[in-house]
C-alpha cells in the first residue's frame, strides 16, 4: 500500500483492558490514522495517594511505524473476520486477567472484539504492542502499601 494511500485512509485502532489484577479499573489507547494517540486511564480507589488524580488522559504522537505495524497486525489476524465462539463462557472465570477488548475502525465499518482468555490467541502480538504503548506513555506512579 503506497504511503498516500495510507495516510488518506481513516482508521482507528483502539485498545482497552479492564478488571485487570492491577492498580487500574481500566487503560484505554486509542491510535488514528494521522499518528495522534489518546491514552486514558482509571486507577481503582484505594490504590494511588490522595494527591494522585483518579482518571487521566494522555495526548501523544506515535511513529509512522507504529501506526503501519498495528494496522499490519490487525489484518494478519484477520479481525475484521475474527468468530470465536467461547464454549467455556460460563465454566471458566480468569478474574486476574481482565477484560480485553479491541477495536478496529476504518471507512466507517467498526470491528470490536471483546475476550478475556484465548487458548490459541492470534492477538497475543497486537496487545503486546500496545501494551508497550501504554507502558511508554503512562504516567510513573506512587502506590499505597496494603497490608
Amino acid at each position: 500500500m503506497a504511503t498516500e494511500d495510507y495516510e488518506s485512509e481513516e482508521r482507528t485502532m483502539s485498545y482497552r483492558l479492564e478488571g485487570a489484577y492491577s492498580i487500574y479499573k481500566y487503560i484505554q489507547i486509542d491510535c488514528f490514522y494521522n499518528g495522534r494517540g489518546k491514552l486514558t486511564y482509571e486507577f481503582y480507589k484505594g490504590h494511588i495517594p490522595s494527591n494522585e488524580e483518579k482518571q487521566g488522559m494522555i495526548f501523544f504522537n506515535l511513529d509512522e511505524t507504529v501506526i503501519k505495524k498495528l494496522d499490519s497486525l490487525y489484518k494478519e489476524a484477520d479481525f475484521c473476520s475474527l468468530n470465536f465462539i467461547d464454549l467455556n463462557k460460563n465454566k471458566l472465570r480468569f478474574t486476574d486477567i481482565g477484560i480485553t477488548t479491541l477495536t478496529y475502525i476504518c471507512k466507517g465499518k467498526e470491528t470490536k472484539f471483546s475476550y478475556t482468555y484465548l487458548k490459541e490467541n492470534p492477538l497475543k502480538e497486537l496487545v503486546k504492542l500496545y501494551s508497550k504503548i501504554a507502558v511508554r506513555y503512562l504516567p510513573p506512579v506512587q502506590r499505597i502499601r496494603s497490608y
